[in-house]
């Protein structure tokens, strides 16, 4: 949203709890407006933002739109795009489950596209499962191998991605939504 956009500062946050996708955000507002309406727009769009300090004054000003006609065409814009977001297609255990055997020897992801290779997970590391025992099986397929058995009775919070700090990215460089992955134990 644009009103999201215009107060940056709460947007992007105070680290250590910033929220670096806001980048990616913003940049994808600039080449919507380079794009649609070209550099030199771009550029003015710009400076009348550096004097007014506020993203719906100066589309108006400059390109002649509202805010809200801004912000539809922007949401056009990207659905044209077309880019694909990586997805999960299974997680074993399934998010939610509540009956998973303690002998199970590893917990794995399958995404919808192949994936880089980086490991960014959270886990818990105290009750069987580690990041620094996760791997890529395959290119789609992500694996946290469990250490020792899981524990009885017990709730298993993940995170595939990490909020502020890294994700999961496919072979080109678009990450995927950062992932809750919960299921408990028998």
């Amino acid at each position: 949203r644009l009103a999201d956009l215009e107060q940056w500062s709460t947007y992007f946050g105070v680290p250590p709890k910033a929220d670096f996708d806001a980048y990616d955000v913003g940049s994808a507002f600039l080449f919507f407006v380079e794009g649609k309406y070209g550099q030199d727009k771009l550029k003015a769009l710009l400076v009348d933002l550096g004097r007014t300090r506020e993203l719906a004054a100066s589309a108006r000003a400059v390109l002649g739109l509202s805010a809200d006609e801004t912000e539809a065409a922007w949401e056009q814009y990207l659905r044209a795009a077309g880019v694909h977001v990586p997805a999960v297609t299974l997680m074993v255990p399934a998010d939610g489950e509540a009956d998973v055997a303690t002998d199970l020897r590893e917990v794995r992801v399958t995404f919808d596209a192949d994936m880089q290779p980086g490991i960014c997970v959270i886990t818990d590391c105290h009750d069987g499962l580690c990041y620094d025992h996760a791997r890529w099986a395959d290119p789609r397929t992500f694996v946290v191998a469990v250490v020792g058995s899981l524990l009885p009775a017990h709730d298993y919070i993940l995170s595939l991605g990490v909020p502020g700090r890294c994700r999961l990215k496919d072979r080109h460089g678009v990450e995927a939504p950062t992932t809750p992955w919960r299921f408990r134990t028998r």
